[in-house]
């Protein structure tokens, strides 16, 4: 659960720096600032690898990094992620917010900028982090939708079942009536059977008759994408 603080609910983030003075800034700046640092990485490679683990709230960006750059980090990641570019250029601000990162900041990053950032990062968060309240028969559970990986239709049970990233939960229920509470907050139908979170995509595989397999961040199972919904997916990818 998060922490209540002076400051705002305490965030979690992850640096991606190769200097380990600047590294070590950094941090100490977002520990006054309530932001609780889970990793931290030098290298791109080892960055994509610790984010995919740990699953932070946000990544603080370093742009000039051995092997591959910030920006090319930027886009391996989950994009349910967001992302605050740090570097001493201000000629890759561009670029940067095309890739949908929350903020840019340049060296050497002051106190009073970087809470500026972490006001905007926790509003969002604050706005995002909505429950959906499933009513089972022995109890009340409220799932954090961004948890949600995708939902199923179970036929024969007459239940849904909700793939999230802490294991399964089934209620009875129809999939159109979770699709109506879900429609307007990142979740999308892809097939009669199933709707998915948006941003948990990964990529699609193209699976014949126009239709495809979506492969999802943080689990090894698939979902269909049918040729009927696949219009309506694809404009919320791009």
């Amino acid at each position: 659960m998060s922490m209540i603080h002076p400051r705002g609910i305490q965030v979690r983030a992850f640096i991606v720096e190769d200097n380990p003075v600047q590294r070590k800034y950094l941090k100490t700046l977002l520990f006054e600032q309530n932001v609780r640092v889970v990793g931290e990485a030098a290298t791109g490679e080892d960055a994509v690898r610790q984010i995919a683990r740990l699953q932070p709230e946000v990544v603080f960006l370093d742009i000039a990094l051995p092997e591959s750059s910030g920006m090319e980090v930027g886009w391996k990641i989950d994009s349910n992620i967001h992302k605050v570019f740090v570097t001493g250029h201000h000629h890759h601000a561009l670029k940067a917010f095309e890739l949908g990162s929350l903020d840019y900041l340049l060296k050497p990053v002051s106190p009073e900028r970087l809470e500026i950032t972490l006001k905007r990062l926790r509003k969002i968060i604050k706005q995002t982090h909505q429950k959906l309240i499933l009513n089972l028969k022995s109890s009340t559970i409220a799932l954090d939708i961004q948890q949600i990986l995708f939902i199923e239709k179970m036929p024969i049970l007459k239940k849904v079942t909700f793939h999230t990233l802490d294991g399964e939960c089934s209620i009875s229920g129809t999939l159109n009536e979770y699709e109506a509470r879900l429609k307007n907050l990142g979740f999308a139908r892809t097939h009669n059977s199933f709707i998915v979170n948006v941003n948990k995509i990964k990529r699609l595989l193209p699976s014949g008759d126009k239709s495809y397999i979506i492969k999802l961040h943080h689990t090894a199972k698939e979902v269909p994408l049918s040729r009927k919904y696949a219009p309506m997916l694809k404009p919320l990818l791009y």
